[in-house]
């Protein structure tokens, strides 16, 4: 059986499928990037997409009545490896006759322990509509963010040994998951030819759906009389040296939306 890896034949094969389905919407939607970057886009965003998983997406995409945006292809393309609400209320009612034996997913488990309270007093009518809204609710933001279902396993006991794995370059600055994709795909973008501005709004909106602006003034808000930005320091894309100099002068801490900046300097990128 030969390993899937999406790649840019399968990124070529998806463009190719929403330029026929969706006509003029997908190349609008990329706006000026060229189709190297914009495959390189994709194979960043749905890294770890499994096979099955790709072609559930790809079937999903005749019945979107609008454009999906490639964040929003990798939600379509992870809905089918997902419990439904009902599938998962009925797994709940079956871990809570025997915890030991019968095994839920940690979304599921944290919608019961949202509705544990009502199951308790015997309103399990009400549970179960509690427990389908807050299991949804949810449900759309992991799709959206790319997650995998996870089974819930019980916290080790105490006085377990847990040895820690050595820390990635991003994971010693701060870096999660999903900012060390952006990075990821960033720096490529940047190999391409785009500004490091535009490699990163690229790539948030790849890995997002949207752009999340870098809050300067995150660490310190509130001790901060409202200026232009300015009056304070550089813009980091423009002049990062400064800005990271006016950071220092003032003893404050980098903040995590830029610190892909800093990697590329040390050598820290991929």
């Amino acid at each position: 059986m030969i390993n899937f890896e999406f790649g840019h034949e399968q990124a070529s094969q998806l463009i190719d499928t929403m330029q026929v389905t969706f006509g003029g919407a997908f190349k609008n939607q990329m706006g000026n990037v060229n189709p190297a970057q914009t495959e390189t886009i994709i194979v960043g965003a749905l890294y770890g997409i499994t096979e099955q998983q790709f072609n559930t997406g790809l079937a999903q995409l005749s019945l979107q009545r609008y454009c999906p945006n490639i964040a929003e292809f990798r939600a379509l393309c992870m809905a089918g490896s997902w419990m439904t609400a009902d599938e998962a209320w009925a797994r709940v009612c079956e871990y809570t006759k025997d915890r030991n034996k019968n095994k839920i997913t940690t979304l599921a488990k944290y919608a019961l322990e949202q509705v544990e309270h009502l199951i308790t007093m015997g309103q399990m009518r009400e549970a179960q509509s509690q427990f389908k809204g807050v299991y949804n609710a949810n449900l759309l933001k992991a799709q959206v963010s790319g997650k995998s279902q996870e089974f819930y396993k019980a916290p080790l006991q105490i006085g377990t040994k847990q040895i820690a794995e050595e820390k990635t370059t991003a994971q010693k600055v701060g870096l999660n998951e999903e900012q060390q994709l952006i990075l990821t795909m960033a720096n490529r973008l940047r190999e391409q030819g785009m500004t490091p501005k535009e490699a990163f709004v690229q790539a948030q909106i790849a890995i997002r759906g949207e752009v999340k602006k870098a809050n300067k003034f995150e660490h310190a808000e509130h001790d901060l009389e409202v200026k232009a930005d300015s009056d304070y320091w550089p813009d980091p894309f423009d002049d990062f040296e400064k800005y990271k100099a006016a950071l220092q002068a003032e003893q404050k801490p980098l903040p995590n939306a830029v610190r892909f900046l800093e990697l590329e300097q040390t050598g820290g990128g991929v």
